[in-house]
């Protein structure tokens, strides 16, 4: 936003209408910096495996990492935002080692890698922290138990990586956490060639990285699903279910081949109605459910909600760049969905939240049918969101945001 807009706004306020969705977008993620700087809620990034109480102003390691991931460029731009950051990732780097395949292994790695990126190209704080990192990674790749054929593996008990589905038991090759793991250690081993960091261990990491390329590519893999063009959540449990986030993200990540990245995209579009509401998107296609059993809290009436239905904006970084690639229209509008999410965030509205379902209602007239498993919550003109002014969700849309506007 220029100076003269800014100058508007203050005389003007009203002129927020004419903000574009991606200034509207820009300007809510410098909001929340501001807020997280004032509260240094930064330095409350949790480990998901630690003993403790996930409540604000605490929020786990892994909504840090998307935070500095996809909004890291606007740290230096908000005052003491970035010695902030700087000092959460640096408490977390040095954290004891977080269980082979929770969350706190990968996104403590990625962490590391966006952190360094954010702050100015810091290749010695990359450097320092490296080969700490990649040691606690390597206790997933040197245990043929959770990485077999480049892919990795559910424990047969025990934690999950990827915690926006860790209420969901998953068994076999796991398709998220597997691009998870893909795309950090590819940017680790760039970054480590770039800046000359321990050499020694290049080879390593892109062995691994080849390995679980092919993997994904292959044709016959367990995770492809030929007949409909998209991956699997997993070979096991929910081997069935189309996953959506982990789909567009192969692709945004170039995991995938070219004949999956073209069916992958056609399909985002052809099932859009399935998949996207304000913006935000569906784990699984609508009325997709996980099965019974598999979701911790189907019993207590998930449904349509949280992690079994509802629509979150942590993927659109990843999803909506993917979208735009073969429908530009789409992925504008569904940009401008999010800025409409986000307009009216610094007079008491809710922002973007931690998911969201606007076609139901959890306060409404009528009897409620959250207790009975299979049934929706009663359909009216409310709906039902999860935790409000949400730091991934926040981030996420600004990214996609900005992967459209600097896109020719």
């Amino acid at each position: 936003m220029t100076i003269q807009a800014a100058f508007m706004l203050v005389l003007f306020p009203q002129v927020i209408a004419a903000l574009t969705p991606a200034e509207v977008l820009r300007n809510y993620t410098q909001w929340y910096f501001q807020g997280m700087v004032r509260q240094k809620v930064f330095t409350a990034a949790l480990d998901p495996q630690a003993p403790g109480d996930y409540s604000p102003p605490y929020f786990w390691e892994r909504d840090f990492a998307y935070q500095i991931r996809w909004g890291g460029d606007l740290l230096a731009e908000v005052p003491g935002a970035l010695d902030l950051a700087r000092e959460t990732a640096a408490n977390v780097l040095t954290r004891s080692p977080s269980a082979p395949l929770s969350d706190g292994a990968i996104f403590r790695a990625q962490m590391l890698a966006s952190f360094s990126l954010a702050a100015h190209n810091d290749s010695d704080f990359f450097c320092a922290h490296l080969p700490g990192v990649l040691q606690q990674l390597n206790l997933t790749y040197g245990n043929p138990a959770i990485f077999k054929n480049g892919l990795v593996v559910a424990p047969p008990t025990g934690t999950h990586c990827y915690g926006f589905t860790d209420s969901i038991n998953k068994s076999g090759a796991l398709l998220f956490c597997s691009v998870l793991h893909y795309e950090t250690l590819l940017q680790l081993s760039l970054l480590a060639s770039d800046w000359n960091c321990s050499p020694q261990l290049l080879p390593f990491m892109v062995n691994n990285v080849l390995v679980m390329r092919q993997a994904l590519q292959s044709p016959t893999g367990p995770l492809w699903m030929p007949e409909i063009g998209m991956f699997r959540v997993d070979s096991g449990l929910n081997a069935g279910l189309v996953d959506v986030w982990g789909s567009a993200y192969a692709v945004y990540t170039g995991a995938t081949s070219t004949s999956q990245s073209e069916k992958i995209m056609q399909w985002l579009v052809n099932n859009e109605k399935s998949i996207f509401q304000a913006g935000q998107v569906r784990h699984l296609p609508s009325p997709s459910h996980w099965p019974s059993g598999v979701a911790a809290f189907q019993g207590n009436g998930e449904w349509e909600q949280y992690q079994n239905g509802g629509y979150w904006a942590t993927p659109v970084a990843w999803v909506v760049p993917v979208v735009y690639k073969v429908n530009k229209s789409l992925a504008q509008r569904l940009v401008t969905e999010l800025a409409g999410e986000a307009e009216g965030y610094t007079n008491g509205g809710d922002g973007l939240c931690e998911w969201v379902n606007h076609a139901y209602c959890g306060s409404c007239a009528g009897p409620p049918s959250f207790g009975v498993p299979g049934l929706p919550p009663y359909p009216t003109h409310g709906d039902l969101r999860g935790t409000r002014h949400y730091g991934a969700s926040i981030a996420s849309a600004y990214a996609a945001a900005q992967s459209i506007t600097i896109q020719p």
